[in-house]
């Protein structure tokens, strides 16, 4: 059972981030969504 109790720890800690929504992390989730639009122009 330690695996599902892994999941629903990763889970709860991707809720908290999304959650949270830090200027500073959200800055970097835009530059990193830029860079991956650039990379990948169809």
């Amino acid at each position: 059972m330690l695996h599902v109790e892994m999941v629903l720890f990763l889970c709860l800690v991707l809720l908290m981030c999304v959650l949270s929504q830090e200027p500073g992390s959200k800055v970097v989730a835009d530059r990193y969504a830029v860079y991956w639009n650039r990379t990948n122009a169809k």
